[in-house]
């Protein structure tokens, strides 16, 4: 996390900052940056940005608290809980990742501003104020928009937001001018963060949900290790599921008159725990609607804290306000929760798994030492690298951008637009069986007639081209049908072209180089299966008049073809042949020289 905080501190590029969705939040990166110009490189500012970010969550959690269910020891309870949390909050709160811990405490401010508007009135300023703080945790992280929701549906409940234009006004001005990095990245690359967001799998609405209640909830009241979930859980875990599933059904019974009035839009005011509760239902409601209530993994589940703190505390502080022996209840109660905690935070296996760029042998963390890697991408001009995600992030980071990864999926077009440009790749593979993944791309590179070597680095090994032809740059394609003939041309083997039909004779897909350049044989890679059966290979210097280059039957998934050299602007492959399957192309390598083999 310092290398990333120094990497931005020292310039990077800014289109993936500005998307608010890097390896840290946008907010977290950017505060460790400002501690290390203060204090200096070093791990000191990053775990200095990690309490900071805490204490301004339990700071708002509680400020939340107290207006809503009361000074005194609910809004303390509410505070501990969180102060002591289960392993998954305390683990998510002492390392920056993702914009979770910044946009939970903007959350809790985010309502507590809300609620402030709406007991007390909004003046211009607050109105802004609240807007600017939606905009900030908006770039950070779209985990902000069940507080979003459950704000603006608040204040609108509430009668804050109509018939006063100019708080509006200042209020959308403010959001506008908090989340300009948002915005403007999202214009720039299609709404990349909306796509990432609806993209991937899923799932049924009701599939989501039991997920949410089979999976998630447990690990977030600590009964399970967030990285190794089990169906099963001993009594002192259902304990305190049921304690929790008490103190919900309390909530809801203690404030029912202030919902009721809530719900009937009454102008009486409530105790605001209407907040808390569209906060989980907003979120409810985004797990239910998008992939993130299929996942596997808990942590955009976090939201759910401001519904389960309140009301633990309420349940805690209830018995203590009573008095005599119900504050023995009460710490009792408030003990067990936090000797479970304890439990599942130093009393459970907490071998994480493998973290990039390193191996666990015997249960002891052994680094790769990276100076070596980080040596060869820059005496071997390597730009870019396809890697799994974890050691891609790595690598982007502490190389600052010189050296950017992909990985699929594709999560920030800024680096795939700097992949397709890089003049010489480069593939990490990692794992047992690292060496021998190594040869075998190897070998299927150099059958595309792509110049190539390799090397070892302890746990992982890579492979990088010393020429890959002529640069597609500026190359423009077009075909007889299927759309994205450029994905031919784009570098990256998970993508394609294809027809979409199967194959019939004068299927054609062409392209143009931008300038004359001299050919003299070319690399084809196609799905298996949806090589051509019968293909031509033309060239034209005007794109009018072509010339055959080759024919060719026996084209197969990696193939190589060779012609006489001569100068082109315009390349044609036709397609002959008939066949039940596709004709696709992954990739396409255009050589001046003789290919490899």
């Amino acid at each position: 996390m310092g290398l990333m905080a120094k990497h931005i501190a020292e310039g990077a590029d800014w289109p993936i900052w500005f998307s608010g969705q890097a390896y840290m939040g946008a907010l977290e990166a950017y505060l460790a940056s400002v501690l290390m110009l203060c204090l200096g490189p070093g791990v000191l500012a990053v775990k200095l940005t990690a309490l900071l970010l805490s204490l301004c969550y339990l700071v708002t959690a509680w400020a939340l608290a107290r207006r809503v269910l009361g000074p005194g020891a609910a809004s303390w309870f509410t505070c501990w809980y969180l102060a002591v949390p289960p392993l998954f909050l305390t683990l998510w709160s002492i390392k920056l990742r993702g914009g979770f811990l910044s946009v939970m405490a903007l959350g809790q401010a985010i309502l507590w501003l809300a609620h402030v508007i709406g007991n007390e009135g909004g003046t211009r300023r607050r109105f802004f104020f609240l807007g600017l703080l939606s905009g900030i945790a908006l770039w950070t992280n779209l985990l902000v928009t069940p507080y979003l929701f459950s704000a603006g549906l608040y204040l609108l409940w509430r009668r804050k937001l109509f018939g006063r234009p100019a708080q509006l006004g200042l209020a959308v001005l403010g959001l506008l001018l908090g989340a300009a990095p948002f915005w403007i990245y999202n214009l720039l690359y299609q709404g990349a963060t909306f796509q990432q967001l609806l993209g991937g799998a899923q799932g049924s609405a009701v599939v989501n949900l039991i997920n949410l209640c089979q999976r998630h909830l447990p690990v977030l009241l600590g009964e399970f290790p967030p990285w190794q979930i089990d169906n099963s859980s001993g009594s002192a875990a259902w304990l305190i599921r049921s304690l929790f599933g008490a103190s919900m059904v309390l909530l809801l019974w203690v404030y029912r008159e202030s919902l009721w009035a809530f719900l009937r839009r009454s102008r009486q005011l409530g105790s605001g725990v209407e907040l808390y509760l569209l906060t989980g239902l907003g979120f409810v409601l985004a797990a239910a609607l998008t992939h993130f209530g299929n996942k596997p993994e808990p942590r955009y589940a976090m939201v759910l804290y401001t519904v389960l703190a309140p009301a633990l505390g309420l349940a805690l502080g209830g018995f203590w306000r009573a008095g005599g022996k119900a504050r023995l209840v009460s710490l009792t109660l408030a003990l067990l929760v936090f000797l479970f905690n304890a439990v599942s935070i130093y009393g459970q296996d907490r071998t994480l798994p493998n973290q990039p760029i390193h191996y666990v042998s015997q249960k002891k963390r052994i680094p790769i030492d990276r100076a070596p890697l980080y040596r060869l991408f820059e005496n071997e001009g390597i730009e870019a690298v396809v890697a799994d995600y974890w050691i891609g992030q790595l690598i982007s980071f502490e190389t600052a951008e010189r050296v950017v990864s992909v990985t699929r999926p594709q999560r920030h077009p800024a680096y795939l637009e700097r992949y397709r440009r890089a003049q010489r790749h480069g593939w990490i593979l990692h794992g047992p069986a690292h060496a021998r993944a190594a040869a075998n791309k190897v070998h299927r590179l150099g059958a595309l007639g792509l110049a190539v070597r390799s090397a070892r680095f302890q746990d992982l090994s890579v492979v990088w081209s010393e020429d890959e032809g002529i640069a597609p740059e500026n190359w423009q394609a077009r075909a007889s049908s299927g759309p994205r003939p450029a994905h031919a041309f784009d570098r990256l083997e998970d993508s394609r072209w294809t027809t979409g039909c199967k194959q019939l004779p004068g299927q054609w897909w062409e392209v143009d180089l931008g300038s004359l350049q001299t050919i003299q044989s070319l690399g084809l890679l196609s799905s298996p299966g949806d090589a051509p059966r019968h293909l031509r290979i033309e060239g034209s210097t005007d794109g009018q008049v072509f010339s055959t280059l080759l024919e060719a039957t026996a084209v197969g998934t990696f193939w190589q073809g060779h012609f006489e050299a001569m100068p082109i602007r315009f390349l044609r492959l036709t397609q002959l042949g008939t066949s039940d399957r596709w004709w696709s192309i992954k990739e396409l390598f255009l050589y001046s020289r003789l290919s490899t083999r």
